[in-house]
């Protein structure tokens, strides 16, 4: 259980992560 938590917040972070990239401009510089 602990474990599916883990991953689930795993790829909240990536989300969030990747969004926040696209958002500002230093991201989309370097992409």
């Amino acid at each position: 259980m602990s474990r599916h938590r883990h991953l689930t917040l795993l790829l909240e972070g990536k989300l969030l992560f990747s969004l926040g990239e696209a958002r500002s401009p230093k991201g989309k510089s370097r992409l």
